[in-house]
């Protein structure tokens, strides 16, 4: 039956087509002029991102905007090396050639059964999304190492490089598909990045077991993590950024005692932060750590 158009006239064969292509045209221009939104700025039609900035403020950090094209972490983590992410494409080329190099290293940690070489010709080419054994790559190339900082997510650490002061560079990682850099909330340059996070102590007082190390992705979340031995496990010992904004303005190292006190705190900050300076006071003036005892 044909259909009916503005004042119940019925409408032809011709005319229900012309009808259909037009929405069709005009479901295109939609799509066409969302993707370059996206390409243009990512956080603009991000529904975390006013939460996610709220939790890197309290760090005296905030995020940068990187266009969301398929490059976006080659341009994040060129944004820190060198200021721009103009050189995505140089990035992508060396990580490439550096998998392909190591090959016995990645090829273990291969993701959804791809056959090496096609995972390989899939990520030479521009746009094409990269994840934690481009990071890898990049970290082990240029020895440093790459922070990745989440929502209501662990931080994650990815080590390039043995030196305790190799430079760190800070990306953070929203919704599962996407990467931007990560700045100081006071640093409206375009230079490379240099600031590095709190040191912090890898053994508690009572325990010191080493950190276990597993494959790991929270699919509800978006939460990144990795089986690669350069990140950090997710154990009870993984780092938050509320954690991280405790021992900052605590001076503690200890990350499960700062665990510990939040938790007796309702996660209250500021509250975990009076008690563990007081502590501190204490336990010099005792000339021993009271929170063991």
């Amino acid at each position: 039956m044909a259909k009916s158009g503005q004042g119940g006239k019925k409408l032809g064969k011709g005319q229900i087509k012309d009808a259909a292509e037009r929405k069709r045209d005009e479901r295109a221009v939609r799509n066409a002029y969302r993707k370059k939104k996206k390409e243009e700025s990512y956080l603009a039609d991000d529904e975390n991102f006013a939460s996610f900035s709220n939790q890197l403020q309290i760090l005296g950090l905030k995020i940068k905007d990187i266009p969301g094209d398929g490059n976006c972490l080659f341009r994040a983590l060129g944004d820190q090396l060198e200021g721009h992410g103009r050189n995505h494409l140089k990035h992508r080329a060396e990580a490439v050639e550096y998998i392909q190099d190591n090959r016995d290293f990645f090829e273990p940690f291969m993701e959804d059964n791809i056959p090496f070489e096609k995972h390989i010709s899939n990520l030479s080419n521009s746009g094409t999304y990269a994840g934690n054994d481009s990071i890898v790559a990049f970290a082990k190339r240029h020895n440093v190492n790459v922070v990745i900082h989440q929502l209501n997510s662990p931080v994650w650490k990815i080590s390039g490089s043995d030196d305790p002061n190799a430079r760190e560079l800070h990306i953070s990682y929203h919704n599962g598909d996407h990467y931007s850099s990560v700045r100081k909330a006071s640093d409206n340059d375009n230079n490379p990045t240099n600031f590095r996070t709190f040191q912090i102590s890898q053994e508690s007082e009572p325990s010191k077991g080493k950190r276990k190390k597993e494959r790991w992705k929270d699919k509800d979340t978006g939460a990144i993590a990795s089986n690669y031995p350069q990140c950090n496990g997710v154990e009870d010992d993984t780092l938050s950024d509320l954690d991280l904004y405790v021992m900052q303005e605590s001076g503690c190292k200890d990350l499960k005692q700062v665990k510990e006190v939040l938790e007796d705190m309702s996660y209250d900050a500021e509250a975990a932060i009076s008690y563990l300076l007081q502590i501190e006071a204490l336990s010099e003036r005792l000339g021993k750590n009271i929170f063991y005892i």
